[in-house]
C-alpha cells in the first residue's frame, strides 16, 4: 500500500486519519506507562478497575501528542527552534540521532537518579521536553522526509512521540508525588489520591511508605494491591 498524507490547508497530516489514529494511541499508551512505571508496573493488571481520570488523563496526553508531532512534522518550531539550522540535513540528523540515543542511555542506566532530579528540581523537565521534544526531533524527520522515506520517518515520529509521552507521564507522576508529601509533611494528610471516579481506591501512603490499591473485581469480590514506596530518592 502507498504511503498517503492528508492536507488541510497548508498542514499535512501524516496518513491522514490512520496516522491521527496512531499517534493518539502510541501517546495515550505511553503516557500511562509513564505513570505507572512510578506507581507499580503491577497495578496495571487492575487498570479496567481504577478506570476514572487515569483513563482520562491518558486520553487528553494522547490529543496533545498528535498536537506536538503534527507541528514537528510540519516544521512549526520556527527556525530558532531548530538544531544548528546552517548545518546540512544529513549531519543535523545523525548528530540529533546521537545525542538522543546518548540521553536514552543515560535515562535507562540511571532511571532512579533521574526521578530523583525530578522531585527534587522539576525544572529539569522543562531542558529535557526542549531537547527530546522538538530541538532533536526535527532534524530526524525533516531529513528522512526529504530524502523520499516518509514511512521511516512517520516510523520515528511514533517512537520519539512515545518517548517524550513517556517521560511527561513520569514528570506528572512525580509532581502528584510531591503535592502529597508536602501536605504530609505540614499537614500530616497521611492519603494521597491518584485516581478519582471508576469506585477505586488509589493513594499514596506516606505514614506506612505504600502505594494502595483498594477496588472490586467486576463480580464483585474485594481486591487490595499493595506495593512499598519508599520515595523517589530512597
Amino acid at each position: 500500500m502507498a504511503y498517503r498524507d492528508m492536507r488541510i490547508g497548508d498542514w499535512e497530516i501524516p496518513l491522514g486519519p490512520v496516522g491521527l489514529g496512531a499517534m493518539a494511541i502510541v501517546g495515550g499508551a505511553a503516557y500511562m506507562l509513564g505513570q505507572f512505571n512510578v506507581y507499580g508496573l503491577q497495578f496495571l493488571a487492575y487498570l479496567h478497575l481504577i478506570g476514572g481520570s487515569v483513563v482520562g488523563a491518558a486520553v487528553f496526553a494522547g490529543a496533545f501528542g498528535t498536537l506536538l508531532e503534527c507541528i514537528i512534522w510540519n516544521g512549526r518550531l520556527g527556525r530558532n527552534q531548530r538544531l544548528l539550522p546552517s548545518w546540512p540535513s544529513g549531519r543535523r540528523a545523525l548528530l540529533a540521532a546521537g545525542l538522543l540515543v546518548v540521553l536514552a542511555g543515560a535515562c535507562l542506566l540511571a532511571h532512579q537518579q533521574y526521578q530523583c532530579l525530578l522531585f527534587r528540581a522539576s525544572v529539569l523537565f522543562l531542558i529535557v521536553f526542549a531537547l527530546v521534544g522538538g530541538m532533536l526531533q526535527e532534524p530526524i524527520l525533516r531529513h528522512l522526509r526529504y530524502a523520499g522515506r516518509p514511512a521511516a520517518a512517520f516510523a520515528a515520529l511514533l517512537v520519539l512521540e512515545a518517548g517524550i509521552i513517556f517521560l511527561i507521564g513520569e514528570w506528572m507522576t512525580v509532581g502528584e508525588y510531591g503535592k502529597g508529601l508536602t501536605l504530609f509533611q505540614k499537614e500530616n494528610r497521611a492519603q494521597w489520591p491518584i485516581a478519582a471516579g471508576g469506585g477505586a481506591d488509589f493513594y499514596f501512603d506516606y505514614a506506612r511508605n505504600e502505594i494502595v490499591l483498594r477496588t472490586h473485581t467486576l463480580a464483585g469480590d474485594p481486591v487490595e494491591v499493595r506495593r512499598p514506596f519508599a520515595g523517589l530518592c530512597s
